[in-house]
């Protein structure tokens, strides 16, 4: 600030000016916080339908494909196939969101029951298969959309198809399977103008149960046959999501909805005797009248511990952002203040200063002479005056 009284004119038109700039920006602040809230949207994806894996399907050698009956296949035997996905989302937050291709992992890995069932780590995984994203997946802010491409390779050789079918899972009715995803998202936030951007990759574990159900037989042209079935297997559960350990913790089946509907006896399987009772299962994936499959939503969940870490990221990142704003805001109204304060401070004295100017105007003029009223008489003569 300069001294007013040089020019307190100028000085009190640019304290109202500076003065409406702050408030322009006030309300800025204000149009952000209402930009900013709520701080986090999750992106809003449609529930997968049901992909049941048939048993005709995998590639059987005789004469067990005659028992499943199916058409014997050639070598390799188990389960290959090629699975796409497109799942289309939606993004209701404030900031941009890119899923990237590059880097993206899916693995489906089946644990061993056996060494799950002697209550150890299920160690060694059998990778079912592997996926990825196609391309990258951009979600313009304030709800974009767009769709996720993925495939996944599904080559579970037989041995471990056969390992997926144990005893224990049999008397259980359910087995457990986990997925470890590994993704790139890319979003870009705006501040006041500023723009700044970052990649988070995410390293994830996820478990759920499965087990047996029906699915329509598919002709050539992947139509259903009416009223036509075959067995299947078929995701019973959401999946529960966070790292390995906290997941694996927390994979409990009745906390996931699986209930023991009824027990009959078993299918003969290798290893069970005619008397050992088998459970029938009712599970939130799977329909208690038709044994099909049906959609679970959601269909995943966050370990305590990841929903915990999660919400804290959330917490720290909306408290740095409202530092901001309401930083932003307080600035403007002191200096506002402050500004409209000088341009009243500095219009009075340029007031004061005019109003000076005036009297002193008035002070300094000649006194009026009035003549009207006067008998005096000026007579010329040729030396002078003469009155």
């Amino acid at each position: 600030m300069g001294r007013c009284s040089l020019s307190p004119r100028q000085h009190a038109i640019s304290g109202f000016v500076n003065a409406a700039i702050n408030l322009g920006v006030f309300i800025w602040a204000i149009t952000e916080k209402s930009r900013f809230t709520p701080f986090y949207q999750e992106m809003q994806c449609e529930v997968p339908p049901p992909m049941p894996m048939r048993t005709s399907m995998i590639r059987w050698p005789s004469p067990m494909a005659e028992l499943m009956g199916v058409k014997p296949a050639n070598p390799p035997f188990g389960l290959f196939i090629n699975m796409s996905t497109n799942t289309a989302c939606t993004n209701p937050g404030h900031s941009p969101i890119t899923i990237k291709a590059e880097g993206s992992s899916t693995k489906m890995l089946s644990p061993n029951l056996t060494d799950l069932a002697m209550g150890r780590a299920g160690l060694p995984y059998s990778q079912m298969g592997e996926g990825r994203t196609v391309a990258d997946a951009h979600f313009e802010a304030g709800g974009g959309k767009g769709v996720i491409r993925s495939v996944t390779k599904i080559e579970w050789p037989l041995q471990d198809v056969l390992a997926s079918m144990s005893a224990e899972s049999v008397i259980l009715g359910y087995s457990p399977v986990y997925i470890r995803n590994m993704q790139t998202v890319a979003t870009c936030s705006t501040l006041f103008g500023l723009k700044t951007c970052l990649e988070i990759n995410s390293d994830q574990w996820c478990g759920g149960f499965g087990g047996t159900c029906v699915a329509p037989v598919l002709d050539s042209n992947g139509v259903p046959v009416p009223a036509s079935f075959e067995p299947a297997t078929c995701t019973y559960t959401r999946m529960i999501c966070g790292k390995e350990e906290d997941m694996k913790a927390q994979l409990k089946p009745q906390a996931l909805g699986i209930e023991i509907a009824a027990q009959i006896p078993c299918p003969p399987v290798a290893g069970l005797t005619n008397e050992t009772l088998c459970s029938v299962i009712n599970a939130p994936g799977l329909d208690p009248v038709t044994r099909q499959a049906r959609l679970v939503d959601p269909p995943t969940q966050l370990t305590t511990q990841a929903q915990a870490e999660k919400e804290e990221n959330l917490a720290s990142g909306e408290a740095m952002v409202n530092m901001m704003i309401f930083g932003v805001m307080i600035g403007q109204v002191v200096l506002g203040l402050l500004n409209l304060s000088l341009g009243l401070f500095c219009c009075r004295r340029a007031r004061q200063a005019s109003r000076a100017a005036g009297a002193d105007a008035n002070k300094g003029s000649p006194p009026t002479i009035l003549t009207g009223g006067s008998n005096t008489e000026t007579k010329w003569g040729n030396s002078g005056a003469v009155v």
